[in-house]
């Protein structure tokens, strides 16, 4: 770069993500966000789903092949997952907002807890529902 003068001048790059160690609140931020992300999509997919339904016995019976198939029920766990997820992370956006659990260490349990009871309610629902 150059100053007024037009002489170079070295400026400090400023830090990135390269030099930050990734910590539970800024990973499950991100995965909040694309969480919410992925349940949009899902309510795509569910627009698909009454628009096969409407069109008649055919076209549901090819959403259904989809929607049986391998990929349609790893889709259909992870939407389940986000659901649950984004739940559980939102309820304790939740109680941040009324002041509690603010301290580092409640954070950082939180979190955790956040994710381990994601994942054994997932399973425990995708159980549920598909058999």
């Amino acid at each position: 770069m150059k100053n007024i003068d037009g002489k170079d001048v070295e400026r400090p790059i400023s830090p990135h993500l390269q030099i930050y160690k990734p910590q539970i609140t800024s990973v499950l931020s991100i995965s909040h966000r694309l969480s919410g992300i992925f349940l949009g999509l899902g309510l795509v997919f569910s627009v698909f789903h009454v628009f096969f339904l409407a069109l008649g016995e055919q076209s549901y019976t090819i959403w259904q092949c989809f929607s049986n198939s391998l990929i349609g029920n790893v889709l259909l766990f992870f939407w389940l997952l986000a659901l649950v997820f984004h739940a559980l992370n939102g309820l304790r956006h939740l109680l941040w907002d009324i002041d509690v659990g603010m301290s580092l260490d409640y954070v950082k349990w939180s979190g955790i807890a956040v994710c381990i009871f994601s994942l054994v309610l997932s399973f425990i629902l995708a159980i549920l529902i598909w058999v």
